[in-house]
């Protein structure tokens, strides 16, 4: 299966991430990891700290060798703007981690959990992730996310069900990541006054995922449902609280049968008059795009003081805060767009085979083509 593992921390000079798994013979573009590294870092706000990924292991003639992969991004510019944030603290910081990593890992200085959860390290599992999507889209599979709501501005209707879905550069040319002008005017606004009051917002933001072939994953009850995985890798995602696929939640509310759908012959094989499961049935790909509804808590790190309490003294004491930002909803999709790629990139492997991407090709091939004549 394809994974990858991440070294370094926020204060590091370099941070790298080796990808394991990857096919032989996979053509690799020079800036495929640092594209999405630079998408990611434009949501996060930190475009001036982040240049280009470095790939200096496991490629021979811009071609996978099957070896893994060694990806490199120098820290050091963010690393010197970061100076001082991680300094040895005791008082945790309500609503994160701190309290209970504190308990599980019998540690009062709390900056190094602190480290630990900062987002910086979300760069490198986007940038391992440049190397599968290379893999996806030479399967013709593209994954696209957008925001949808920041704390009362929404899109009311899923970009993604449109005839037409939204364009990259709908969604890229948008501070907010929301393909809608408008209302990404209105989110422009919210994060504006949370900015100023110290408060966070929660949100949503939508995947979609287009060209998969039907019958990728297993069937729900198997544990190898990709509904079940895909759901897995996005609440890997610090703050995501709730996954759900198609116009399932709305059809239940409505009394309607979200699977209720009329099936057809179609020149490519079986097919869906709508796609109300939203590209997965009981846990398996029915080749209709793939669309998830991702929710988001408002992040724990406010811009103001809150009672807590400290982890080395256990009395009362003030958390104050040492760094802020009021939405990472944008920056959020990003990253799961990138943990969605793995879990697509491994289904792929399972069916079609890991080691060789001309065999791979080859039998993707000669099952589209069963897939017809069975229609």
């Amino acid at each position: 299966m394809m994974h990858y593992e991440i070294a370094g921390d926020p204060q590091s000079a370099t941070l790298a991430a080796i990808v394991k798994g990857v096919p032989a013979g996979l053509h690799v573009h020079e800036d495929a990891a640092s594209l999405d590294v630079a998408r990611w870092a434009r949501a996060n706000g930190c475009t001036d700290e982040t240049p280009g990924v470095a790939v200096l292991s496991g490629l021979k003639d811009g071609r996978t060798t099957g070896a893994p992969i060694l990806l490199a991004l120098s820290n050091a510019a963010y690393a010197a703007r970061m100076e001082g944030r991680f300094a040895p603290r005791s008082v945790a910081c309500p609503g994160s981690a701190e309290a209970a990593g504190s308990q599980k890992y019998g540690m009062t200085d709390l900056s190094v959990l602190d480290a630990r959860a900062d987002a910086r390290l979300d760069a490198m599992r986007v940038a391992a992730a440049g190397i599968v999507r290379e893999f996806l889209a030479e399967l013709d599979v593209d994954i696209l996310s957008c925001v949808t709501r920041i704390g009362h501005a929404a899109l009311r209707s899923n970009p993604f069900d449109a005839p037409m879905p939204p364009s990259v550069l709908d969604i890229e040319s948008s501070s907010c990541r929301c393909p809608s002008p408008q209302t990404t005017g209105s989110m422009e606004i919210e994060m504006a006054r949370a900015q100023v009051q110290g408060r966070t917002l929660p949100g949503e933001f939508r995947l979609g995922i287009f060209g998969l072939v039907p019958g990728l994953g297993g069937l729900s009850r198997t544990g190898a449902g990709l509904a079940g995985r895909i759901a897995a890798a996005a609440f890997s995602i610090e703050g995501v609280t709730g996954v759900e696929f198609g116009a399932e939640g709305r059809c239940l509310q409505d009394g309607l049968a979200a699977h209720d759908t009329p099936i057809a012959v179609a020149g490519s094989g079986l097919a869906r008059a709508t796609n109300k499961a939203g590209g997965i049935e009981d846990g398996l790909s029915t080749g209709m795009p793939l669309t998830a509804r991702v929710s988001v808590a408002a992040g724990a790190r406010i811009g103001c003081n809150a009672a807590s309490a400290d982890a080395a003294t256990l009395q009362p004491a003030s958390y104050v805060p040492t760094s802020f930002s009021c939405c990472d909803v944008p920056a959020k999709a990003v990253v799961a767009e990138s943990e969605a790629a793995f879990v697509l990139a491994d289904a792929y492997l399972q069916k079609f085979g890991a080691d060789s991407m001309d065999d791979i090709l080859e039998a993707v091939a000669a099952y589209r083509r069963r897939l017809a004549m069975a229609g």
